[in-house]
């Protein structure tokens, strides 16, 4: 991949407060960003807000860049950073599985398909297990995600303060429901 060339002097510009500079690096290096935090995220739409939060920080840290040849390094080296804190933000907040929090996790893990930002060949069956997961009941939807945590019947049970024989009955009927919308 070859990085566009910053025109002389647009470092210093964007440092005087130049807006005009300031897009023109925007369009030289957004779509690659994009392209680049796609692949790194599979999440269209958090790439997207990756990609901006790089740029304002681009816009307010500018004067910290030596020279207009490390624009490119610096935007791609932050855009990961973002990305990264971003990961290890979510694993610390989805570390509970309280059937409450399911709703705002599954809506937290929505994901949509994009071919050319998301090279990823595993991103369409999570786009598929998401679709699922979002039309099945707050209930069925919050057992499986235990289940799949390695959860066992009666720890689900006692955090749904159901019976065992209940959450089982739940179970078989949650898969049978995700099979059937899978198709």
């Amino acid at each position: 991949m070859t990085l566009p060339e910053v025109p002389a002097g647009t470092l210093e510009r964007v440092v005087s407060g130049d807006v005009e500079a300031f897009e023109s690096v925007i369009a030289l290096f957004r779509p690659r960003l994009l392209r680049y935090a796609g692949k790194l995220q599979c999440q269209s739409h958090t790439a997207e807000d990756m990609v901006q939060e790089a740029l304002i920080r681009f816009w307010h840290k500018s004067s910290t860049i030596q020279d207009d040849h490390h624009i490119s390094a610096w935007l791609f080296m932050v855009t990961r950073n973002i990305i990264v804190d971003s990961r290890r933000s979510a694993k610390s907040s989805e570390l509970t599985l309280e059937p409450s929090n399911m709703t705002r996790l599954m809506s937290k893990r929505t994901v949509e398909i994009d071919e050319e930002l998301t090279p990823d060949p595993y991103c369409a069956e999570r786009v598929l297990m998401q679709q699922v997961m979002a039309r099945l009941g707050s209930t069925s939807r919050a057992m499986l995600l235990m289940r799949a945590e390695g959860y066992e019947y009666k720890r689900i049970a006692r955090k749904l303060k159901i019976p065992v024989g209940t959450a089982k009955s739940r179970m078989d009927y949650a898969k049978k429901r995700a099979i059937r919308i899978a198709k």
